[in-house]
């Protein structure tokens, strides 16, 4: 989606997301949740849907073949926009899982392709990466509590 920024400060949308916090409690994603129930057409653009295909359909979503999610996300993934890599599964580790060949075609083509074979570029369990971004996880996660503390309060 696209905000119109200059409309959802004008219609103070941040007043409305708090009350919507509110009256949602914790939910899981809180971006997500929040403004994606606030989404009116007013102060957003929907993109189409192949702006964000979930890579994941054919081998997280297998029990759900045949239904209408199932096969839109399928259809997408003939012709996707921008692949989202969501999940814990990675093509980077697990290069034989469907479309993971779509993230090699671009790595070849990137400086950082050795980088990315020898695994110093993106994050593996065996290396320092994996260990700051266990560091990041825990410091947002953190923050994350700490901006839901916000709201709370100001929600009182």
């Amino acid at each position: 989606m696209i905000w119109n920024i200059k409309k959802t400060i004008k219609d103070d949308v941040m007043s409305k997301c708090i009350a919507k916090f509110k009256e949602l409690g914790m939910p899981l994603w809180l971006d997500q949740c929040v403004m994606s129930s606030l989404a009116n057409g007013k102060n957003i653009f929907w993109l189409p849907q192949n702006w964000n295909v979930m890579w994941n359909a054919p081998f997280h979503w297998s029990a759900a073949k045949g239904s209408v999610a199932y096969e839109t996300v399928m259809h997408l993934l003939a012709n996707p926009f921008i692949l989202h890599y969501c999940s814990n599964k990675k093509p980077w580790n697990e290069p034989w899982l469907p479309n993971a060949h779509l993230f090699w075609q671009y790595a070849r083509k990137s400086p950082f392709y050795e980088m990315i074979l020898t695994g110093k570029a993106l994050p593996r369990e065996d290396n320092w990466f994996q260990k700051i971004n266990r560091r990041i996880k825990r410091k947002i996660r953190k923050s994350k509590k700490l901006f839901y503390d916000i709201i709370k309060l100001q929600c009182l």
